[in-house]
């Protein structure tokens, strides 16, 4: 008998997707699921919406708290979940209808993962693809797993579309509410505990960025909790302290000013490579020609190579 898949939706002011989010959970090939949505007291009729499902498929559950981030609401699902199996979706992502049957058949070929993620496409507020995220690539089995953590590696993977052993994640602790990247954190930090994570190098969810995400609204303070936490893996690998964010911080700003200034380039050409492929797949193309020139400026030849993708995937 196939175990139960809990699908832990977490949603905040997400009133636009959430419909969405929640058709591609009920079209699921996989038998059972139970769909938790857990709303962060969104202000606007996420709530609303969500409770409408749920009074039309039982396998529909809505809960509502407090406020209290990304972090504790997912927690808080983890918690509330039955299944023996959670999978993880935002409330403005999207889910192909066979994902979770092929997240769970590629757990089964790969018994000792307790984590299993996918590879998906970047969709924009109208839920047209402008983009790939198709990384990592060579994370697929136990002995590449321990490659990563033996080179000291940091393991970087879709949140959208993953699947992770319950009693594993709740032994864990769960998602720290001190680390702004929680995912990537609590991922490098199982597979030092020993556990083991691979990738399903499929597309299999639809991940949407905008201008509201907190990707794009947070990113410098997100770019800066990404580099402190890669640098402390590498410290914990190598045996010694991690440093605090202060610390970290401090250190950074005693960089020589070619270091600090290659590290400001590499933020900028993120931020408007991000910019830009948001722009575009919302038909901002004024603001797509903005942040591109920007990219160019910052890097030539990645704007370049973002530029024919672009076009690719918009004509195709």
């Amino acid at each position: 008998m196939k175990p139960l898949i809990s699908i832990l939706v977490a949603a905040y002011n997400a009133e636009k997707y959430i419909a969405e989010a929640l058709d591609s959970c009920l079209a699921q090939t996989y038998s059972p699921i139970e769909i938790i949505v857990v709303n962060d007291s969104s202000k606007d009729n996420t709530e609303k919406i969500a409770l409408e499902y749920a009074t039309k498929d039982n396998r529909i559950k809505v809960f509502t708290h407090p406020n209290m981030g990304a972090a504790l609401t997912r927690n808080r699902g983890i918690e509330l979940a039955k299944g023996e199996w959670i999978a993880i979706l935002d409330g403005d992502d999207v889910l192909f209808p066979h994902t979770i049957e092929e997240q769970f058949k590629y757990q089964q070929i790969h018994p000792k993962a307790v984590v299993v993620s996918d590879w998906g496409y970047y969709i924009g507020e109208n839920s047209k693809i402008i983009g790939k995220y198709a990384y990592p690539y060579d994370l697929t089995n136990y002995e590449q797993c321990q490659k990563y953590l033996k080179e000291k590696r940091m393991i970087n993977i879709l949140h959208a579309g993953t699947i992770y052993r319950r009693d594993v994640i709740l032994g864990f602790g769960g998602y720290s509410a001190e680390q702004i990247c929680e995912d990537n954190y609590m991922w490098n930090r199982l597979v030092e505990l020993g556990h083991t994570i691979v990738v399903n190098n499929k597309f299999l969810v639809k991940y949407r960025i905008h201008s509201k995400s907190i990707v794009s609204s947070r990113f410098n303070e997100i770019y800066l909790h990404n580099q402190w936490l890669t640098t402390n893996i590498v410290r914990r690998r190598s045996g010694l302290e991690e440093l605090s964010l202060a610390a970290f911080t401090k250190g950074k700003e005693k960089e020589p000013t070619h270091k600090k200034m290659h590290d400001w380039f590499g933020k900028k050409e993120l931020m408007f490579s991000r910019r830009a492929r948001i722009a575009f797949g919302n038909s901002n193309y004024s603001m797509t020609v903005f942040n591109l020139t920007m990219l160019f400026l910052s890097n030539p030849f990645k704007a370049i190579s973002k530029i024919i993708k672009q076009i690719s995937l918009r004509f195709r």
